[in-house]
């Protein structure tokens, strides 16, 4: 599996950790292809947070709730385990920016929308009495 490290920060919490986020994009997979390795194209991309000592906290950024204790002192999201300040969670994006800029990325994204529109216009073309549910011209007979 390629991947490649577009972007990656860091900073230290208020405890002396480090904290990591790397964002990367892989441009190639292998699969097993009936017992053969073979490498195929692909295009995914993976912002992930590393804390010092506590691994992993994945990337999902949740905002926390106003009752929440730890928003007394100023942190408004969260990853992980790991409270996040504003000034923090502009880096984590910044990092998501960069990744989501390369231009395979930019390129796929393209790709996405086109299909989309090109679906959207196939459906516009059907006639009465299309079934979307059986996806034929069942007229209500698959109920």
């Amino acid at each position: 599996m390629a991947s490649e490290i577009i972007s990656q920060k860091t900073w230290k919490t208020s405890t002396g950790k480090t904290v990591t986020v790397t964002g990367t994009i892989t441009l190639s997979k292998t699969i097993d292809a009936d017992g053969y390795s073979v490498e195929v194209p692909c295009c995914n991309i993976n912002v992930d947070v590393d804390v010092e000592g506590h691994g992993r906290q994945g990337d999902r950024v949740t905002k926390l709730p106003k009752t929440n204790p730890i928003s007394k002192l100023g942190a408004t999201h969260q990853v992980g385990i790991l409270a996040l300040m504003p000034e923090q969670v502009d880096i984590i994006n910044s990092v998501r920016a960069a990744v989501e800029s390369h231009p395979a990325w930019v390129a796929k994204q393209e790709r996405i929308a086109k299909n989309r529109r090109e679906i959207a216009e196939l459906e516009s073309r059907r006639g009465p009495g299309y079934c979307h549910k059986c996806h034929s011209y069942c007229y209500g007979d698959c109920k």
